[in-house]
């Protein structure tokens, strides 16, 4: 068998790539060894890296101000989905990752793989194991509508994203947990815990995206102090860790206000790395996040985790774990419903 592995995998989300390598491993898995792989919205070849140097951000080119975004990323785009398109596979998956999302690209970006992949061979195309957004501007509903209507199969990664699912795009979904939960079946380490604790600040935008409780960056930073207070955790005795180039930057600021606030001096573990990632929380006592993957790779590694609720698919994640989690079941789960996915037993 001959599959296309689609998604985000490519990107300096740390937890993207092990979603990735996930996907891989359950391929694999069911014997599957030709597997290409694509990146959903950019045209890059290997992982981006978290770079632990100061990051200069580009201006918009002039071409970019004068385009309507969605339509600039498919001129972009065109030429390689059109390519990779033509290409025979025996199964085309698309996930996982919170790709049904009302931003940018995402929407133009399915849209536009699987209406090129059926066009030249009419392939049989899985999405799998992704969560969806609960607000969606009219041309994202539009665009994902059409294009999850012509998937042959759909499984999302929480309920939440099954009621969207059905409410904005009127798709019946699958439920599948997310796939980042294997990825301690194929990635072995030593278990070697210490008295470490790691805390993943993300940033005020990203807050801001999802809440508005907070009208300000300060008192979202203080809510954080308050979440560590709260679990009797002392502030000295946390270190910051990241999974995104972003987090690096709002690990650096939040430390900066904290020495300038609380004369508080707190180190960072630079996990600009998958590996060096699941290193470190492999050996952390705990794990405090607000991104998903962080706090499921803890999870998968046997690490305590205290979510800072962000969003629906963090509260989604702090009650399944809260009320029903073992590991052993939902890897069993993730394997048997791929293997029915891949040989179209749904």
């Amino acid at each position: 068998m001959k599959i296309l592995i689609i998604n985000e995998g490519l990107s300096d989300n740390l937890g993207d790539q092990a979603i990735n390598d996930s996907l891989f491993y359950l391929a694999r898995l069911n014997g599957v060894d030709d597997i290409t792989h694509a990146d959903f919205t950019k045209n890059i070849s290997i992982p981006n890296e978290i770079s632990i140097h100061n990051v200069k951000r580009g201006k918009l080119i002039f071409i970019k101000k004068l385009l309507p975004v969605k339509l600039y990323w498919f001129l972009k785009n065109f030429s390689r989905i059109n390519q990779i398109s033509k290409g025979k596979y025996d199964k085309v998956i698309i996930g996982g990752g919170q790709l049904l999302l009302s931003n940018n690209y995402f929407s133009v970006a399915l849209f536009t793989w699987i209406t090129f992949l059926k066009f030249y061979h009419n392939h049989k195309i899985i999405i799998f194991s992704v969560g969806s957004g609960s607000k969606f501007r009219l041309a994202d509903k539009i665009l994902f509508k059409y294009a999850l209507k012509k998937a042959d199969s759909v499984f999302v990664r929480d309920f939440k994203s099954q009621v969207f699912s059905k409410t904005f795009f009127n798709i019946k979904s699958n439920f599948v947990y997310d796939v980042a939960f294997m990825h301690n079946k194929f990635l072995k380490i030593e278990k070697r815990k210490t008295d470490q604790i790691l805390l993943g600040v993300v940033s005020y935008d990203i807050y801001v995206r999802y809440n508005s409780i907070f009208k300000s960056k300060d008192q979202y930073y203080k809510s954080w102090i308050k979440l560590l207070d709260k679990n009797k955790i002392d502030i000295k005795n946390v270190k910051l860790f990241y999974t995104t180039q972003y987090d690096r930057e709002t690990s650096l600021d939040f430390k900066d206000y904290l020495f300038k606030y609380l004369n508080i001096e707190l180190s960072i573990v630079e996990t600009k790395d998958k590996y060096t990632l699941i290193r470190e929380i492999n050996k952390s006592q705990k794990i405090i996040s607000a991104r998903m993957h962080a706090l499921i790779l803890a999870l998968t590694y046997k690490t305590e985790i205290i979510p800072y609720n962000i969003s629906d698919k963090i509260s989604s994640l702090s009650e399944m774990v809260k009320y029903n989690f073992d590991l052993e079941n939902i890897q069993n789960d993730i394997k048997i419903k791929f293997k029915k996915a891949l040989n179209e037993e749904i």
